[in-house]
């Protein structure tokens, strides 16, 4: 039986050295790889820096030879970012998670690319320089609070037809948005 479990182990053990899960830095973006999955997700630094500047998010990173599809920017992966200026988020990313630019000061430009199709709570919330963001047909959820206290030039989101703002709780900061 031992024997047969010790093979066993042989066999899979080069299986299992291709496969890596965890944490690193592609060409100054944070990722949480896997390479089973061929999936990466945006990361918050892991290095005490933050991001800054304009910021291009891949469809796909490189690994180890492995290609990775970029497919979600985790909670707070851009959180407080204060000199981030601009964030161009691509197609295969679905999700941008609770808190992702919260605080976000510095941010004054977000380019969503068509097939986004969730903002999660709080996630542009206190991004008190946005003054243009597109928002792509392919969104079917804004969560609550996703723009809360974003000077959020609201003339061109109330002009887009699909979309019902609430404005509550501060002045012309879209909280929450239903699409019919």
């Amino acid at each position: 039986m031992k024997k047969g479990i010790l093979l066993f182990l042989i066999i899979l053990l080069p299986i299992a050295a291709d496969a890596f899960t965890g944490i690193v830095e592609i060409n100054g973006i944070w990722y949480q790889v896997n390479t089973d999955r061929q999936e990466a997700e945006v990361f918050p630094r892991q290095d005490g820096k933050q991001y800054e500047g304009e910021i291009v998010i891949p469809t796909i990173v490189e690994y180890n030879g492995t290609s990775c599809h970029v497919t979600k920017i985790q909670d707070h992966a851009f959180a407080t970012a204060s000199h981030l200026t601009s964030i161009t988020i691509p197609n295969s990313i679905n999700s941008i998670s609770v808190g992702a630019f919260y605080g976000c000061t510095g941010l004054t430009t977000v380019n969503l690319a068509e097939g986004i199709s969730i903002i999660e709570e709080h996630a542009f919330s206190y991004c008190t320089s946005l003054s243009s963001i597109n928002l792509p047909s392919s969104i079917t959820t804004i969560g609550e609070y996703a723009f809360y206290h974003s000077i959020l030039l609201t003339s061109e989101l109330l002009q887009t037809k699909s979309w019902l703002f609430f404005l509550l709780h501060s002045k012309l900061s879209p909280i929450f948005a239903i699409n019919f």
